[in-house]
């Protein structure tokens, strides 16, 4: 610098923006806005969001910048534009973005870029190539939504196809698990009913035997009460061996009441002691008759018997004579 003289500054040369430059600074306008719209919607639904920041850009000059953007867009129509500030958000995409969050997590919900860099303008004017570009990534937008309803809708059926065919499972597991109980109560329904008829087959078994042993019993009463002279005892009621046989308790017993001396008694027990020495009925009975002959009983017994008893025993002793003829004649 001399004397009075001042060397000016060199001035700041602008050059006019080319068509590249302008489509560039268009295309990542409208980007952004895409994003912005994108996050809202992600954030709305509870899905994670990054958008792509230039790097060393001033975050005053950024926060700015989206701010103006933020205003633009409310007068501007572009993407999403018929929704008003503060209305709310599509129910389709916040809807679908809920149901695949649940069903497959949270997944990234970063926009793709639909183009590999800004298209040429052409002949188009920044308004035209702005209109230009809205309609493109409205396009792209609609198709690249509708391709994510459609694979999401995949998603849910082979979900459910899953499902049904877990809860089919599950339903024939339960099944085979309801037969296999069904067939273990039978068995065991068996098993107990097979225990059960044992056992009353072998009681019956063992009254059987016992009532046999009783009848054979019978039989040497008899010959100890009719055919040996025994003068020093005095018999009672009890002490006669009637020919009948009377459930007493769990075993069997001869007869102690003269109202046990019925018809049916008398005939089952000696046609079972015919069956046990295979002897005819008829002869049993024949016997029978001699043994309870009132006149051979009144002489060769009814002395011995004690006197408070005699009348009871002469009366049983009628009564199955009278039996016994009945029975005879009847065979």
């Amino acid at each position: 610098m001399s004397d009075g003289y001042d060397i000016p500054r060199p001035s700041k040369i602008n050059f006019k923006e080319t068509a590249g430059e302008s489509a560039a600074r268009i295309y990542a306008k409208e980007r952004q806005r895409v994003e912005k719209v994108r996050e809202r919607i992600a954030r709305a639904n509870g899905m994670p969001y990054e958008r792509k920041r230039r790097r060393g850009s001033d975050p005053e000059r950024a926060r700015r910048s989206a701010f103006i953007d933020d205003m633009n867009e409310l007068d501007d129509d572009g993407l999403f534009g018929n929704f008003s500030f503060g209305s709310e958000l599509p129910t389709f995409a916040s809807g679908l973005s809920r149901f695949a969050s649940r069903l497959f997590g949270a997944r990234e919900s970063r926009a793709r870029d639909i183009f590999d860099g800004p298209p040429p303008m052409g002949n188009m004017n920044p308004d035209e190539y702005r209109a230009h570009i809205r309609e493109r990534f409205r396009v792209a937008q609609q198709d690249e939504g509708a391709k994510e309803y459609a694979r999401q809708r995949a998603a849910r059926r082979d979900a459910e196809a899953a499902a049904f065919h877990a809860e089919m499972i599950a339903e024939e597991r339960e099944e085979r698990e309801a037969k296999r109980r069904r067939r273990a109560r039978a068995a065991q329904a068996a098993q107990n009913a097979q225990a059960a008829a044992a056992e009353t087959a072998a009681s019956k078994r063992e009254e059987a035997q016992a009532q046999k042993t009783e009848r054979a019993r019978w039989r040497k009463r008899c010959t100890a009460l009719f055919d040996v002279e025994v003068i020093s005892v005095e018999l009672g009621f009890a002490d006669i061996p009637w020919p009948v046989q009377a459930a007493k308790g769990v075993g069997i017993s001869i007869v102690l009441r003269p109202e046990d001396l019925t018809t049916e008694n008398v005939k089952r027990f000696l046609f079972a002691l015919a069956d046990d020495e295979g002897t005819d009925r008829r002869k049993i009975l024949r016997e029978a008759i001699r043994l309870f002959h009132s006149d051979r009983f009144h002489s060769r017994v009814l002395q011995r018997v004690k006197q408070s008893e005699r009348e009871r025993v002469r009366e049983g002793v009628d009564v199955v004579a009278r039996i016994l003829t009945d029975l005879l004649s009847a065979k």
